[in-house]
Protein backbone atom coordinates (compact mmCIF):
# COMPACT_ATOMS: atom_id res chain seq x y z
CA UNK A 1 0.00 0.00 0.00
CA UNK A 2 2.75 2.64 0.82
CA UNK A 3 4.64 1.96 -2.47
CA UNK A 4 1.16 2.60 -3.96
CA UNK A 5 1.40 5.84 -2.74
CA UNK A 6 4.88 6.92 -3.19
CA UNK A 7 4.39 6.22 -6.79
CA UNK A 8 1.23 8.45 -6.68
CA UNK A 9 2.65 11.22 -5.11
CA UNK A 10 5.87 10.63 -8.05
CA UNK A 11 3.41 10.68 -10.86
CA UNK A 12 1.36 13.77 -9.39
CA UNK A 13 5.08 15.45 -9.15
CA UNK A 14 5.57 14.47 -12.61
CA UNK A 15 2.99 15.69 -13.93
CA UNK A 16 2.75 18.92 -12.14
CA UNK A 17 6.81 19.89 -13.99
CA UNK A 18 4.86 18.76 -17.31
CA UNK A 19 1.87 21.16 -17.13
CA UNK A 20 4.39 23.41 -16.49
CA UNK A 21 6.46 23.16 -19.61
CA UNK A 22 3.25 22.97 -21.59
CA UNK A 23 1.74 25.70 -20.70
CA UNK A 24 4.78 27.69 -22.21
CA UNK A 25 4.42 25.56 -24.94
CA UNK A 26 1.08 26.70 -25.08
CA UNK A 27 1.50 30.45 -24.29
CA UNK A 28 4.63 30.44 -27.17
CA UNK A 29 1.84 29.18 -30.12
CA UNK A 30 -0.32 32.19 -28.91
CA UNK A 31 2.73 34.56 -28.67
CA UNK A 32 3.86 32.80 -32.25
CA UNK A 33 0.32 33.59 -33.53
CA UNK A 34 -0.05 37.27 -32.19
CA UNK A 35 3.41 38.32 -34.03
CA UNK A 36 2.73 37.02 -36.80
CA UNK A 37 -0.69 38.96 -37.16
CA UNK A 38 1.40 41.93 -36.29
CA UNK A 39 3.57 41.67 -39.18
CA UNK A 40 0.56 41.52 -41.56
CA UNK A 41 0.34 45.37 -40.67
CA UNK A 42 3.96 45.87 -41.45
CA UNK A 43 4.27 44.13 -44.39
CA UNK A 44 7.48 42.48 -43.60
CA UNK A 45 7.64 39.39 -45.66
CA UNK A 46 6.72 38.30 -49.16
CA UNK A 47 4.18 35.88 -47.18
CA UNK A 48 0.14 36.65 -48.71
CA UNK A 49 -1.77 38.80 -46.39
CA UNK A 50 -4.34 35.59 -46.61
CA UNK A 51 -1.75 33.06 -45.90
CA UNK A 52 -0.28 35.36 -42.74
CA UNK A 53 -3.92 34.82 -41.15
CA UNK A 54 -4.22 31.68 -41.64
CA UNK A 55 -1.40 31.03 -39.62
CA UNK A 56 -1.76 33.58 -36.99
CA UNK A 57 -5.20 32.39 -36.56
CA UNK A 58 -4.00 28.48 -36.61
CA UNK A 59 -1.38 29.24 -34.47
CA UNK A 60 -3.59 31.06 -31.53
CA UNK A 61 -6.20 28.47 -31.97
CA UNK A 62 -3.63 25.58 -31.70
CA UNK A 63 -2.38 27.74 -28.46
CA UNK A 64 -5.71 28.29 -27.03
CA UNK A 65 -6.55 24.19 -27.15
CA UNK A 66 -3.59 22.94 -26.00
CA UNK A 67 -3.90 25.58 -22.75
CA UNK A 68 -7.61 23.93 -22.33
CA UNK A 69 -5.81 20.53 -22.11
CA UNK A 70 -3.24 21.52 -20.10
CA UNK A 71 -5.60 22.89 -17.64
CA UNK A 72 -7.69 19.86 -17.85
CA UNK A 73 -4.77 17.25 -17.00
CA UNK A 74 -3.68 19.42 -14.21
CA UNK A 75 -6.86 19.95 -12.58
CA UNK A 76 -7.15 16.34 -13.29
CA UNK A 77 -3.79 15.12 -11.33
CA UNK A 78 -3.91 17.58 -9.10
CA UNK A 79 -7.37 16.52 -7.34
CA UNK A 80 -6.35 13.90 -4.76
CA UNK A 81 -8.64 11.23 -4.00
CA UNK A 82 -9.84 10.59 -0.91
CA UNK A 83 -8.79 8.00 1.51
CA UNK A 84 -11.52 5.12 0.68
CA UNK A 85 -13.79 3.57 3.64
CA UNK A 86 -12.28 0.46 4.37
CA UNK A 87 -14.12 -2.59 5.77
CA UNK A 88 -13.44 -1.91 9.61
CA UNK A 89 -14.90 1.84 9.01
CA UNK A 90 -18.42 -0.05 7.62
CA UNK A 91 -18.45 -2.63 10.17
CA UNK A 92 -17.92 -0.11 13.16
CA UNK A 93 -21.47 0.15 13.10
CA UNK A 94 -21.32 3.77 12.81
CA UNK A 95 -24.13 5.46 10.42
CA UNK A 96 -23.61 9.10 9.55
CA UNK A 97 -27.15 9.24 8.28
CA UNK A 98 -28.79 8.17 11.59
CA UNK A 99 -26.87 11.10 13.42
Amino acid sequence: MDDRKKQSETVCARESSFTVVRAVVAGYLVYLGISLLRGTTDGGTAMPLRLKWFFSLLFIVAGLLFAVYTWRRWRKFSVRPEKPETNEDLSSGKDEQTE
